[in-house]
């Protein structure tokens, strides 16, 4: 009995041993997924700054109300970044999210969306950096389906909600949310599409940028007027399309919804005043991506 004792302790100290000797290994795994993650995201990103700087993505000025907003316009060709293996396809879409506390004892400090434990009623922005041009849709989707999905933004009470975020620095979403007040847990669907995508009403206004046109004439995309708000409402109906097709079929418009996900490296803080201490980093081969957080509540 004693000598099984002794054995049973011996192998428990081996294996603890060893399990020592792989955290190093397995950190440096997860450091390295996020890095080709990474790396993915900034060669996209450079390939549509590049096509920026050549005016090869024309820009626009809108009217939504009395506020006018920036918005990418018409066709444009980035090379996309290669996937994360040789059969993998290439990336066409790559963005990082992020949320900033309002409130509180970290105030102005950064969190995880799915991470972080949320308080009832607890307000936040949302941060976004974006290696294309894109505009984005977000929805609160609910349990069982027995409430139907509602579309949080864009809004026309909220101008900038339809602006474009481009590639070049973080986006601050021009809205500050909040937890309902309840202990039940939160979806929230968030909806990426580049604006080359052709069904995007606010975008989708003809020519091809690769031909080398530079930025148009201010304005010119004005949505004052009916002809106007029926673009703006047609722009929520095509995201409403959009998110309905990705939960249901994981594609819409022909293309790929579902992104490949890289949550924030397990040995940074979950409060920070870094941005990729806690950021998701999201890369998708299609032009329309869709990804559905689960927010917790304490």
């Amino acid at each position: 009995m004693r000598n099984h004792f002794w054995k049973a302790l011996v192998v428990a100290f081996v294996c603890f041993s060893v399990w020592v000797l792989l955290l190093p290994v397995l950190a440096a795994d997860r450091g390295s997924k996020r890095g080709q993650f990474e790396q993915r995201f900034e060669q996209l990103k450079a390939n549509s700054m590049r096509l920026q700087r050549e005016g090869k993505i024309r820009n626009d000025s809108i009217n939504v109300g009395t506020k006018k907003v920036k918005i990418a316009v018409g066709k444009f060709n980035i090379d996309p970044s290669p996937g994360l293996t040789p059969s993998a396809p290439p990336y066409q879409l790559g963005i990082k999210i992020w949320a900033q506390l309002v409130e509180g004892p970290d105030e102005g400090k950064y969190v995880n969306l799915v991470k972080h434990k949320w308080q009832r009623k607890e307000r936040f922005k949302l941060w976004f950096d974006s290696a294309v041009p894109v505009q984005l849709a977000i929805f609160q989707n609910y349990q069982g389906g027995l409430i139907p999905t509602r579309q949080v933004v864009p809004d026309e009470r909220y101008p900038t909600s339809f602006q474009t975020i481009f590639p070049g620095q973080p986006f601050e979403f021009p809205l500050v949310f909040h937890m309902d007040d309840n202990l039940e847990r939160e979806l929230m669907s968030i909806v990426v599409a580049r604006t080359d995508v052709e069904h995007l009403p606010l975008n989708n206004q003809g020519g091809d940028s690769t031909a080398g046109g530079g930025p148009s004439e201010a304005g010119n995309g004005n949505t004052s007027g009916p002809g106007g708000s029926m673009k703006l409402s047609r722009t929520k109906e095509v995201f409403a399309k959009f998110n309905k097709d990705a939960l249901e079929n994981g594609r819409s418009e022909g293309q790929p919804t579902k992104f490949d996900i890289d949550g924030p490296p397990e040995n940074k803080p979950p409060v920070s005043s870094t941005p990729d201490d806690v950021s998701f980093l999201l890369l998708g081969a299609g032009k329309i991506g869709e990804v559905q957080l689960d927010l917790h509540k304490d």
